[in-house]
């Protein structure tokens, strides 16, 4: 799930964090 267009408004400091995206991820979905 790394680079995905809806993930785009996330900065990418923290999708390397990897929870910090898919915390966003859940919260949007």
């Amino acid at each position: 799930m790394k680079g995905l267009p809806f993930i785009s408004p996330i900065p990418r400091s923290e999708e390397k964090r990897g929870n910090g995206a898919e915390e966003s991820i859940r919260q949007i979905n």
